[in-house]
């Protein structure tokens, strides 16, 4: 298995060498970068599984770096590193997307702790995105009938306001109901409704 890809970036180069080393011992793929600049535009801002960054730093900083990754829409999670934590900046960088929080100085099992975790929440992110992306594959699957009754269904209609609606009778809309499930590959409504919310909002 190929290592973890992992990108460190810090405006001080010793910072960012010690916080890389800790990370390659501890069997990460690690690269360093000194600006979130020079981050965005390596081709390790496209694959990497973490960003450990810092807060303060000339031009980009760490909280406008979590705002252009949540604009990109990228699945990445994102360690902030500062010595001047407050309760105040935390919340906002939680509230921003922030993976973690980590303060200075730390010790090298802290880090490698945040950044494990941080891994496995990008790893469950991006398994979402191929569900939602594999959902919509089957949406477009449905035939105009049925996409008829799933609109109707997601609305929250009962099944006889469903029926009179569409001018079927029930036991059409229990057929129709049935093909959704099965070409969705869902097993309830209540199912079918949250895979539906995930994969559409």
């Amino acid at each position: 298995m190929e290592p973890t890809p992992v990108c460190v970036i810090d405006d001080d180069p010793d910072v960012a060498a010690l916080s890389v080393q800790i990370l390659s011992e501890a069997g990460f793929q690690a690269y360093a970068f000194t600006s979130a600049g020079q981050f965005l535009d390596s081709p390790q801002a496209q694959s990497c599984l973490c960003v450990v960054t810092d807060l303060r730093m000339p031009g980009v900083t760490g909280g406008e770096l979590l705002d252009r990754l949540r604009h990109q829409q990228s699945t990445v999670s994102v360690v902030v590193v500062t010595a001047f934590a407050d309760v105040k900046t935390a919340v906002s960088l939680m509230q921003h997307g922030a993976a973690s929080l980590l303060e200075k100085p730390f010790e090298a099992a802290e880090l490698i702790d945040v950044v494990r975790r941080a891994v496995e929440l990008t790893r469950r992110r991006q398994a979402d995105v191929r569900g939602a992306a594999e959902f919509r594959r089957r949406l477009s699957q449905l035939t105009e009938e049925s996409r008829a009754v799933l609109d109707c269904m997601v609305a929250g209609l009962s099944n006889k306001a469903i029926a009179a609606k569409l001018d079927i009778s029930a036991r059409t809309l229990d057929r129709r109901k049935q093909m959704i499930l099965s070409t969705l590959q869902v097993e309830t409504v209540p199912e079918l409704i949250a895979a539906y919310t995930k994969a559409v909002a």
